[in-house]
């Protein structure tokens, strides 16, 4: 970091640890997730190593939260690797979310909502000029409903309006009188919200990505018919992220339609730029 405004990223990892396999259905992290986190870590501490990093912060969220083996996890990588792995809350985390959106987007952008979809969790912040005022955590993640609801390569109409009917169920229990947002901006974060703008992008705020929400509906049923494979094939996506994304779709869907909003921005930004 140059500066507190200027943060230049010299290298960027990903590892397809898929952490919350079944975390959320079982409440346990079995010995081959712990191992590939474990082997994860030992990776990244190379190259934390070869930049000479000394000083960083490592969390986990809702899969780490939620399972009862959760101290397996963090011994495994502190011996493994020495990286202390940090459990946070959902308040932190969203707390760090939103610091990345106002980073991203400046001062001049403010907006009403900023929601984070995961694998295990959907966590909205509500905002007043900037200022948080009311946190609301739902387990809507996409990992938790795909395992809850044995939901492997193409969704039927029968699952898809069961799925959307979940959701909008447990909206309408969190927030029963939804603020009308439809001329509020919306931020979208997450890696499903960023692969869901580049298959249905609408016109730039800015120089920050939107979601065009009628033509992610069109897309949500072109994806819902195709099997994991197909998705990586037409989308030119991961497996992992082909698995969850007609999942990411309902959702996204289901709370624009809850709350009104006619487009969501996806600046890029998580708990990583966050913190």
């Amino acid at each position: 970091a140059t500066s507190s405004q200027h943060i230049e990223i010299l290298e960027g990892e990903r590892a397809t640890v898929r952490l919350g396999h079944n975390a959320f259905t079982r409440r346990l992290l079995d010995e081959d997730t712990i191992n590939r986190a474990a082997r994860a870590f030992r990776h990244f501490r190379d190259r934390m190593d070869s930049y000479h990093v000394t000083a960083y912060r490592a969390v986990a969220t809702a899969a780490a939260r939620e399972v009862r083996n959760c101290h397996r996890l963090i011994e495994r990588i502190r011996r493994k690797s020495g990286i202390e792995l940090q459990v946070i809350s959902s308040a932190e985390e969203a707390r760090l979310v939103c610091a990345a959106v106002s980073w991203a987007l400046g001062e001049t952008t403010q907006p009403r909502l900023i929601f984070d979809l995961g694998g295990g969790s959907l966590e909205f912040s509500f905002l007043d000029r900037g200022v948080v005022r009311k946190r609301v955590a739902l387990p809507l993640g996409t990992i938790r409903l795909m395992e809850t609801f044995s939901i492997e390569g193409a969704i039927d109409e029968d699952k898809a309006r069961k799925l959307r009917h979940h959701v909008l169920a447990l909206l309408h229990s969190a927030i029963p009188s939804p603020p009308r947002l439809h001329r509020a901006v919306a931020v979208a974060c997450g890696g499903n919200a960023e692969a869901l703008v580049r298959l249905a992008p609408g016109p730039l705020a800015g120089r920050t990505p939107t979601i065009n929400l009628r033509l992610l509906k069109d897309q949500t049923w072109r994806m819902l018919a195709l099997d994991v494979p197909g998705r990586m094939r037409v989308f030119g996506v991961r497996k992992d992220r082909a698995e969850v994304m007609g999942i990411a779709a309902i959702v996204i869907t289901a709370v624009a339609k809850w709350l009104t909003l006619r487009s969501m921005l996806v600046p890029g930004v998580g708990v990583r730029e966050g913190l």
